[in-house]
């Protein structure tokens, strides 16, 4: 008993520490999920109307986040308004592990919405609705859901002149970004470099075009270094077969390697 007695301290002591290390945790484990913002407060847009048919969209960015430029997209359901183009800023390109290589938006920006509105009925004024949908990123690791955002914007009445003449004074280049129906999205907007050429020349040039094209790369590749290996690599191959291979035989093997390259 006497031996018991004199353990008790030394049993709160121990106690005392375990519960202030389990405090200390909690601690922690509340500032680790307090140093995040709330997604209205990390990221937030207003749209509003420049004239008939240019909206101004702007994009608050906190210290410390980002926008994918992907993500963002804007849609109506005014019947006979469509969102036919945005136009954004160059944006930052940024590597995701996940994701590849992305534009994004550490900074506050400004996109220029062009709506047209054809129809008799969408040129009256009115209250456009309007879908704003986004998704960011914090840099300490975090990513936000898809947002979307409803907004309502009211739009003056649009006149084919007045149009006109808005069209003549502006200076501005679009940047980014067709739309088909209701709804457009910023594109990616890529360099113009080898890569984007290429993709011209897949979306826009006909069969026989794209198969000299990749005949004449081929032939390019031959004479490169690194191809100079693969020549006693296939020789051994073919004389691998023994004397009796036949000049047929050996042009399948040749041609089953060239094909394959």
């Amino acid at each position: 008993m006497k031996k018991i007695l004199q353990a008790l301290p030394l049993l709160f002591l121990l106690a005392a520490s375990a519960h202030a290390g389990l405090l200390d945790r909690i601690s922690l484990f509340g500032n680790s999920q307090s140093r995040f913002l709330d997604p209205d407060q990390a990221f937030s847009v207003k749209v509003e109307a420049q004239d008939g048919r240019t909206l101004l969209a702007r994009f608050k960015v906190a210290d410390g986040y980002y926008l994918y430029r992907k993500r963002i997209s804007f849609k109506t359901t005014n019947p006979g308004i469509k969102v036919v183009q945005v136009t954004m800023p160059k944006g930052e390109m940024k590597h995701d592990p996940n994701l590849g290589d992305l534009i994004v938006y550490h900074e506050s920006f400004q996109a220029v919405i062009a709506l047209d509105r054809s129809t008799k009925a969408a040129k009256a004024a009115q209250t456009l609705h309007l879908a704003a949908g986004y998704q960011g990123c914090s840099e300490k690791g975090l990513c936000y859901e898809p947002t979307v955002k409803h907004l309502d914007v009211s739009l003056p009445t649009f006149s084919a002149a007045a149009a006109a003449g808005s069209a003549t004074g502006s200076s501005a280049e679009p940047m980014a970004g067709n739309g088909a129906g209701n709804g457009a999205s910023a594109s990616e907007g890529a360099p113009d470099n080898d890569n984007s050429r290429i993709a011209q020349l897949f979306q826009k040039g006909n069969f026989w075009l794209i198969i000299s094209f990749f005949f004449g790369a081929g032939l390019l590749l031959a004479f490169t270094p690194c191809v100079f290996p693969m020549v006693p690599i296939l020789s051994g191959i073919i004389v691998g077969r023994g004397h009796k291979v036949t000049h047929l035989h050996g042009f399948l093997l040749s041609l089953a390697y060239v094909l394959g390259m």
